[in-house]
């Protein structure tokens, strides 16, 4: 669920006035960045409290470098990382998009990483790729797909099944070219994969559109959201969709703000209480500069309700603002925290991004600080993020200090106590259902 556009820098913010309460920095961690370039792309704890995350490490430090897949894991959250030496495909481009530790019994330390990787790489067109660590051995199973009929696939996102944890729900796109190279229909893409046997099955969505996030509901069913398309482009306005294990239905939409302006949902979040959660932006000036998004969804009257996260506000610039938040983690004292980057442009006019993390209280949304270093150079995003029980928050991505070399970046904070507004906890716990009308 990462978007890898150039990072980014921020060195002062104007932000929607909250109440008073103390914002927890986050501290930049140090993390090994092998190659010439690394970047990661999400991250996962484990029952015992193993940390691992997932990316990418290039060879060169110039375009058309191979990308191969990177792993490091450490034992604790204050632990040192080290290499699990992912396998990889060849000499070609992977795209590793999500880790998870396997949580049934006797594999909670065993992992799967999940992405997309360019089987051959003059064609440039991707196809899917999951590797399954086994720690008792420390061997890697590697298995790929592609989708008969269909020129290419990204993966965005992966869960596995609550029900059955040897299930492995992977969601994305699936294109075809329709037009010799300049049409191309997206399509809604779900694939099955069973742990134990490796086996993959392409589910029969049928829904235009990409999606970027997928969580489960309980009961067989799944929760998508994306952005919705046509035949030949991508649509304004977001794609919500449930997978009810045979079939999909498409959920209504979070209400538009601007006439003619485009919308996406990059990630959301179940709700322990009932709901869910989600993240966005919205583009206002057609294509190169975003705000933010952010909405609950009440299942009782099927509604989405806007909880309007903040924007560094670079308003008075004629470019405007160009803020995304990518993911979304509930933290042990129930706040909601979101990853992304803010925009920046410094004082001889040119642009950056900052990696950019906020929470949410129920009430209000309040930014956090970000380490000094990461407004250096071209800049820096956050693209995953997640919560421990003891009440660490941590976010994984990339920065550039100024050399064209990308690096992995590591934050970390220590949550405290917040105070909750009315309704953020309650609703019904079916959340979604295949009887709602």
């Amino acid at each position: 669920m990462t978007n890898w556009s150039v990072p980014a820098v921020l060195i002062a913010v104007v932000v929607v006035a909250a109440p008073a309460s103390a914002a927890e920095p986050f501290v930049q961690e140090s993390c090994p960045s092998p190659g010439a370039g690394s970047r990661l792309a999400d991250l996962a704890l484990s029952p015992s409290g193993r940390v691992v995350v997932a990316g990418e490490t290039r060879e060169l430090p110039y375009g058309g470098s191979p990308f191969h897949p990177l792993v490091l894991e450490k034992p604790a959250i204050d632990g040192a990382w080290q290499s699990l030496d992912a396998p990889s495909l060849g000499e070609t481009w992977h795209s590793p998009s999500v880790v998870l530790y396997l949580p049934e019994s006797g594999l909670d330390e065993d992992l799967v990483v999940v992405g997309d990787y360019l089987p051959d790489p003059l064609l440039g067109y991707p196809d899917g790729m999951v590797l399954r660590y086994h720690r008792a051995t420390a061997s890697w199973d590697v298995a790929t797909f592609a989708i008969p009929g269909y020129l290419f696939l990204f993966v965005a996102d992966a869960t596995l099944d609550p029900d059955y944890p040897d299930r492995l729900l992977i969601a994305g796109t699936k294109g075809i070219d329709d037009g010799a190279g300049f049409c191309f229909r997206f399509e809604a893409m779900l694939v099955e994969s069973r742990i134990s046997t490796g086996n993959i099955t392409v589910l029969p969505t049928t829904m235009l559109g990409a999606l970027s996030s997928i969580v489960p509901l309980g009961g067989g069913h799944f929760l998508m959201v994306g952005r919705a398309a046509d035949e030949c482009d991508v649509l304004p306005y977001p794609l919500v969709l449930e997978w009810t294990g045979s079939s999909e239905i498409v959920r209504p939409n979070p209400p538009p703000h601007t006439p003619g302006a485009v919308y996406s949902l990059f990630s959301a979040l179940a709700l322990p209480g009932g709901g869910v959660f989600a993240v966005g932006v919205e583009t206002p000036n057609g294509g190169s500069h975003f705000s933010t998004l952010g909405y609950r969804y009440d299942p009782i009257d099927q509604s989405w309700q806007e909880h309007k996260p903040l924007d560094p506000d670079q308003s008075t610039h004629p470019a405007g603002f160009t803020n995304q938040l990518y993911a979304l983690a509930q933290a042990a004292d129930g706040r909601i925290f979101s990853a992304g980057r803010s925009h920046y442009i410094d004082t001889e006019g040119l642009h950056h991004f900052l990696a950019m993390i906020q929470s949410f209280d129920g009430s209000h949304w309040r930014l956090h600080p970000v380490p000094d270093e990461l407004s250096q150079g071209w800049g820096s995003q956050a693209g995953s993020i997640l919560a421990t029980t003891a009440g660490d928050v941590v976010s994984v991505g990339l920065y550039d200090s100024g050399d064209l070399r990308d690096r992995t970046l590591v934050l970390r904070a220590t949550t405290g106590p917040a105070v909750f507004g009315d309704g953020f906890d309650g609703g019904d716990a079916s959340l979604w259902s295949a009887t709602v009308p």
